[in-house]
């Protein structure tokens, strides 16, 4: 049974949740046109991160997934059956020799 991976939204709630009270307004000047945008850039980049985690997560159970439902089917390829043809060699003894006369 594969375990149990959090969903997107737990995981963001945890990342915020980090955050301090009002990390996002704090020590915003809009006189300096990069402030706000180094603000807003770590928790988009902490999300991304968390995001990237999570489709990790779900690609590898879902592989391990596949990899079970294969052993678990138990379907094994039969060869068909070819008919084969006989050689109508003969073996034929002369003293300490042989001798193939195929016809």
């Amino acid at each position: 049974m594969p375990k149990k991976t959090p969903t997107l939204a737990a995981a963001l709630f945890a990342a915020f949740s980090m955050l301090p009270a009002g990390a996002l307004a704090q020590g915003v000047d809009l006189n300096r046109p990069g402030s706000l945008q180094l603000r807003q850039t770590a928790p988009l980049n902490e999300l991304q991160t968390l995001q990237n985690r999570q489709n990790r997560q779900n690609f590898q159970d879902q592989q391990q997934n596949y990899r079970q439902q294969e052993r678990d089917s138990n379907t094994r390829i039969e060869r068909p059956a070819v008919p084969r043809m006989d050689s109508n060699c003969q073996l034929q003894i002369y003293g300490n020799s042989t001798r193939t006369v195929c016809r």
